[in-house]
């Protein structure tokens, strides 16, 4: 089965196998959210592109965010190759 693209998932194509990551801009907090939580509070029709607009800071309210998206497949490991540069 192939893993659920960023751009074309709803919350019902993916669960906490997929790596989903939240790092705040102001205050530099991170958390790994639970894709299954995500799903019970906005419904399984919601795009997981539109997850960002939904989140803020639970420490200083910020929405200024940095989201990190993996599918299984990608969790671990050198990422290099996904951003067509060679590996160091």
């Amino acid at each position: 089965m192939e893993p659920a693209n960023f751009n074309t998932a709803k919350l019902a194509n993916v669960d906490d196998r997929y790596y989903y990551g939240v790092s705040c801009q102001s205050c530099m907090r991170s958390a790994r959210l639970s894709l299954i939580r995500l799903r019970d509070l906005l419904g399984d029709d919601f795009p997981v592109v539109k997850v960002r607009t939904r989140l803020k800071c639970s420490v200083c309210g910020s929405k200024e965010l940095t989201v990190t998206f993996l599918a299984p497949h990608q969790a671990v490991g050198n990422l290099a190759h996904l951003f067509n540069e060679a590996a160091r």
